[in-house]
């Protein structure tokens, strides 16, 4: 079974984000891992087409955890990563949603530890 990221292990670095990816990304096209790199175009070299580049964004939140509130933000990703379609677009909208998540949740446990801190000035 595979070990999904969770905001609760923030020590992940780019490297291991990367070849979480690289594992997606390599399941999807039935393909060996070592032809993905970090700037491999997905459509002009591995052939993926725009279902397969959806596939890969919505299987790559699943992966992290990834949730987003903001339709419009997600919107303009997937419309950037059509034009940038690279297993480094997709590392960079991992580590921006898991730092925007671990913000919320140091300012949820914050809360937590002395709720009468949010509201004193």
């Amino acid at each position: 079974m595979n070990k999904r990221y969770s905001t609760k292990d923030n020590k992940m670095n780019e490297k291991e984000i990367f070849e979480r990816i690289q594992k997606l990304i390599s399941e999807l096209l039935a393909c060996e891992k070592s032809s993905i790199k970090l700037n491999t175009n997905l459509v002009q070299e591995l052939g993926m087409d725009s279902l397969d580049l959806v596939d890969i964004f919505y299987s790559t939140q699943r992966e992290f955890n990834i949730v987003t509130k903001d339709g419009t933000k997600e919107d303009l990703f997937i419309e950037y990563f059509f034009k940038n379609p690279t297993p480094k677009t997709l590392l960079y909208f991992v580590k921006d949603n898991i730092k925007i998540n671990m913000n919320k949740k140091t300012q949820a446990l914050k809360f937590l530890q002395n709720p009468k801190s949010v509201y004193q000035r």
